[in-house]
């Protein structure tokens, strides 16, 4: 918090913020959104707190694949406008593979026979797509999957400690027992 008030008060001329909520509890998080969007310098905001990034952000920077791509608008309206863009760029995919299927459908269809000509065409039209530049497909990130391996079956005690007092006396203290209460020597 200290450190973060004093970086604040530098007036500086771009604020960079790498999870700036963290460690902070709600009133400081207010405080500290209440404070950043009286400021008029441009900031780089990176945190998982979508609140946050939705109650400051006028503007998203997407980094995909080497790729930067803006989005105007909170996080919220980064999302569903990325959500939009995708199945804009799906629909054009899937409707120029469905329009290259149709032309090579046809090219081998006529190709050799009296309609050669026809076959001509449609390879030239297939070349000038190819030119023009195709719709690439929408990346699709690999889901990726693990499993903890099984473990033994643990103890009931998860720490134990023993203090020993001036008297010589022990006192000893216990983890969560069976049905996740607590077990000591006293039965606390």
């Amino acid at each position: 918090r200290m450190c973060l008030g004093k970086l604040l008060l530098q007036e500086p001329d771009v604020l960079l913020l790498d999870e700036p909520t963290n460690h902070l509890d709600l009133d400081a998080i207010e405080w500290l959104e209440g404070y950043l969007k009286q400021q008029f310098v441009p900031m780089v905001i990176v945190s998982h707190d979508r609140e946050f990034l939705d109650n400051l952000c006028t503007k998203v920077v997407e980094t995909e694949r080497g790729v930067a791509s803006s989005y105007k608008g909170n996080y919220t309206a980064y999302v569903a406008a990325k959500a939009e863009r995708e199945a804009l760029q799906w629909a054009a995919y899937e409707r120029q593979q469905k329009e290259i299927d149709k032309l090579q459908d046809l090219i081998r269809r006529l190709s050799g026979g009296a309609q050669s000509g026809r076959a001509a065409a449609a390879e030239k039209q297939l070349e000038r797509m190819r030119a023009e530049g195709l719709v690439e497909k929408p990346f699709v990130p690999k889901r990726r999957s693990f499993t903890f391996p099984p473990v033994e079956k643990m103890g009931a005690t998860a720490v134990q400690i023993q203090v020993t007092r001036g008297g010589g006396r022990a006192a000893r203290a216990q983890g969560p027992g069976p049905g996740g209460r607590c077990a000591g020597p006293s039965g606390v």
